[in-house]
């Protein structure tokens, strides 16, 4: 589906979200001839203009092809904005409108929060004060232009910021022009997460405490965070990882069956599943040399690593420990989920299976799915061996499949909401954080380019 037409404002557009990510992506559906008749504009506090915001992202940008980057300053500007300047948002509104007059759009608004979470609430305010968004909460969106803002993770910084936010925010927009993003919902393996589970009659029946002898989510890091100490420091991984992230991975695996598989259904599934949740026991870790990277406070106790478990207290998956490792400066960047079946009764008179079935969901590096069975030997005898099932994504569709960040440009500007965390899933995850801070969790040092904290330290 394209859409008729489409104006993109990116708040942040100098930072390094959007010149890692957000440009690229915008490229890539100007390239694809996705967006066809649309405006771009960037805004930011700096003095810029696109030909440096589009040069700046140059580097990760694949194919670079200069006659799409020609066309899409010439269908753009830049503006410098100070964020807290109602004034300022008063002359962005009044260029928006005689640019989307020139090239002949319908005012379909997409303003994308590329920058920290204190900025979302100001920008909102400000940009439906001056005429950028218009609240739609008495109006048929399907009768007339569409206006929606997308607001990056971490929304707040605890569960108090993120309920302040988003009372505020709702006083000026309906709910459903917020959308509260986590780019790893918008990976093309975890949107398959649910399918493959619900469609497929091998699983739902055994996806229980009966079968299922524990669920284990890692997402893990090698590079460190000297580039971004200053934001790290206010969340560590707890905040920055576990509360969006890994949260919503547990979600996807647990919930109960929707009513559908469409993105509403899924979402209040996710939230009860969440509900539900409760923090049972882990540990903390804090890589070293951590305390020397500039702009850490002395003494720091901001954790690294986190290896969390959590328990389900429904008929499900009551007595499944369900395990969340996570860690910065690791051995291997990997994201991937590991479902342990419960061992079978063992009808052989030697080599009784040593290995139990295992569906693995590999997210990073390599996506796709592996399902571990035991089969025979070749060879006389009833010896067993291991094997997998295997679904590669790559080997099927090649290495170029859409990014995160353009599947949710796209999500956004057609309305879908699959990308999108509903604040019941919000809040509950930040109620969840606060459970593991108040335990007051020991906290162990470990090696950069390692596993983590060694085992014989807890």
């Amino acid at each position: 589906m394209n859409p008729s037409d489409c104006t993109i404002i990116l708040f942040g557009a100098t930072g390094d979200l959007a010149r890692r990510k957000l440009i690229p992506a915008i490229y890539k559906l100007i390239k694809s001839g996705y967006l066809k008749k649309f405006l771009f504009v960037g805004v930011a506090l700096e003095e810029s203009s696109l030909v440096q915001i589009f040069e700046g992202a140059r580097e990760f940008i694949d194919d670079y092809d200069q006659s799409v980057i020609d066309q899409c300053i010439s269908c753009g500007c830049y503006e410098q904005l100070d964020i807290t300047n109602q004034e300022n948002f008063v002359r962005l509104s009044k260029r928006v409108i005689e640019l989307e007059t020139t090239l002949g759009l319908s005012g379909n608004r997409l303003v994308y929060c590329a920058v920290p979470s204190q900025f979302f609430v100001p920008i909102a305010q400000h940009a439906t004060a001056a005429g950028i968004l218009t609240c739609r909460k008495n109006k048929n969106e399907k009768s007339e232009s569409w206006q929606r803002i997308v607001f990056e993770k971490p929304f707040g910084h605890d569960l108090d910021s993120a309920e302040s936010m988003h009372q505020q925010l709702t006083k000026c927009l309906s709910d459903k022009q917020i959308y509260i993003i986590d780019h790893y919902l918008a990976k093309e393996i975890v949107g398959n997460i649910a399918l493959v589970r619900f469609t497929n009659r091998i699983f739902e029946p055994l996806w229980n405490k009966e079968n299922i002898e524990s669920v284990t989510i890692t997402l893990n890091e090698k590079l460190d965070v000297s580039m971004r100490v200053g934001f790290f420091e206010k969340f560590g991984v707890l905040k920055d990882v576990v509360q969006n992230h890994m949260f919503q991975l547990l979600a996807l695996v647990g919930m109960e069956e929707p009513e559908s598989l469409t993105s509403d259904a899924i979402g209040i599934a996710k939230a009860e599943l969440l509900e539900k949740v409760a923090f049972k026991t882990g540990y903390l870790g804090q890589y070293e040399g951590y305390l020397q990277h500039q702009g850490v406070e002395q003494g720091s106790k901001v954790a690294t690593y986190a290896n969390l478990e959590f328990e389900i207290d429904n008929e499900r998956w009551h007595g499944v420990p369900f395990r969340l490792i996570t860690g910065k400066c690791l051995k291997e960047k990997e994201t991937v989920i590991k479902i342990k079946f419960k061992p079978v009764k063992c009808l052989l008179t030697k080599s009784c299976p040593s290995d139990q079935n295992e569906l693995r969901i590999s997210i990073v590096p390599r996506a796709g799915f592996a399902l571990e069975l035991n089969a025979k030997k070749l060879g006389n005898g009833n010896e067993v061996m291991p094997v997998e099932m295997e679904y590669c994504h790559e080997c099927i569709y090649g290495l170029y499949t859409p990014l995160a960040y353009e599947t949710i440009l796209q999500e956004v500007i057609e309305g879908m909401r699959s990308i999108s965390v509903s604040f019941d899933e919000l809040i509950t995850s930040w109620k969840l954080i606060s459970q593991v801070e108040q335990v007051g969790l020991a906290m162990y040092p470990y090696p950069c380019g390692g596993d983590g904290p060694l085992k014989e330290n807890k």
